[in-house]
């Protein structure tokens, strides 16, 4: 549950982004759309393999 100012934030922000004024009620399904290659295939774009760096923590 979300207060008005919330979703009048929302709201705003969706019209800037030209998302049109009921883009939150179909965000679920967009959302739900994405599959698991779509995820790799942008991490593959974004995320350099070669620049990385492996942090290991423990006690």
């Amino acid at each position: 549950m979300q207060r008005n100012g919330s979703r009048a934030a929302l709201l705003a922000l969706d019209t800037c982004y030209g998302l049109g004024l009921e883009n939150f009620l179909h965000y679920a399904d967009h959302v739900a759309k994405v599959t698991a290659d779509d995820v790799r295939e942008v991490a593959r774009k974004i995320i350099n393999f070669d620049r990385s760096a492996l942090a290991v923590v423990g006690p």
